[in-house]
């Protein structure tokens, strides 16, 4: 066993001693703490890149103008005029109604754009390009499990602070469709090499049980702007990053409208997604928004 693997051992044993004693630590902190130490186990097996070093990796002109365009109409359609239809496996998930916080009250996702007419065909030529430059830089397989559209509407209130998506090895492809060329206008933001951090999560794991916070992967307690990278783009730009590292939308956006295409990519494929199916809309969004 070499040397890092066993102090993550002792790290986890002795935090299985302690939370039998301590009652906060008792509520969903377990499965918190062994995510975190397998996530540094996994990554520490992956391709020594560029990619694997920093987190992330910028690609301008993935996809066209034109492209971009045919999304963001596309979904204006599901958004205002017409949801999609129930038996096609797309929905709309609405963020304002998630029940653990007040985070993102204006954040709106088409679910599994890859089972809708017309864009299919769009999700069908990106996800070998796109498995195909993750493999190359982790040197392992990964699969595009869902591909889905996300707009963020100006809000500087209740955009969530740096996080991780769990503690789990996973990653995500963003990719503007429309023009981000400013901090106002709310760019995706990372703290590079923060996905190799387990001490400093570890910490913020036991400070949100002792706070009552149910989302252990909060990290705004060990995070700030400082060290912070903000990706501004034009429409086609994408963003290849691990989501272990602490990441945000930028929290002073105040001026129009991001849409993205966000591609959820794993190690192992998922037969079905229904992330945020509990939030789906039922109805489309009135004409006030647009």
């Amino acid at each position: 066993m070499n040397p890092l693997r066993k102090l993550l051992h002792k790290v986890v044993y002795k935090f299985y001693r302690v939370k039998q004693r301590v009652p906060f630590l008792r509520f969903g902190t377990d499965k918190a703490v062994l995510e975190l130490a397998q996530a540094v186990s996994v990554q520490n097996g992956l391709k020594d890149s560029k990619f694997t070093q920093q987190g992330y990796e910028v690609f301008e002109n993935f996809l066209d103008p034109e492209t971009c365009d045919s999304l963001h109409n596309a979904f204006d359609g599901y958004l205002y005029d017409s949801l999609p239809a129930e038996e096609s496996g797309a929905y709309v998930v609405e963020r304002k109604y998630q029940p653990l916080d007040n985070y993102d009250k204006q954040v709106y996702q088409l679910m599994n754009i890859h089972q809708l007419d017309g864009m299919s065909e769009i999700c069908d030529s990106i996800r070998p390009k796109l498995e195909g430059l993750l493999q190359e830089r982790i040197g392992k397989p990964v699969y595009c499990n869902s591909f889905t559209l996300q707009r963020d509407f100006p809000d500087d209130q209740t955009k969530r602070p740096y996080h991780n998506d769990g503690y789990f090895v996973a990653f995500k492809a963003f990719v503007y469709l429309t023009d981000v060329p400013e901090r106002k206008n709310g760019p995706y933001t990372v703290v590079p090499g923060s996905h190799k951090h387990f001490f400093r999560k570890l910490y913020c794991i036991f400070n949100n049980a002792k706070r009552g916070n149910k989302r252990h992967d909060d990290l705004f307690q060990a995070y700030d702007d400082k060290n912070a990278v903000t990706f501004c783009g034009k429409k086609g730009t994408m963003i290849l990053s691990t989501q272990t590292l602490a990441h945000k939308g930028w929290q002073g956006h105040t001026e129009g409208a991001r849409d993205v295409m966000v591609v959820y990519i794993h190690l192992t494929p998922t037969t079905e997604w229904t992330l945020g199916k509990n939030l789906a809309m039922h109805k489309p969004l009135s004409l006030a928004h647009a």
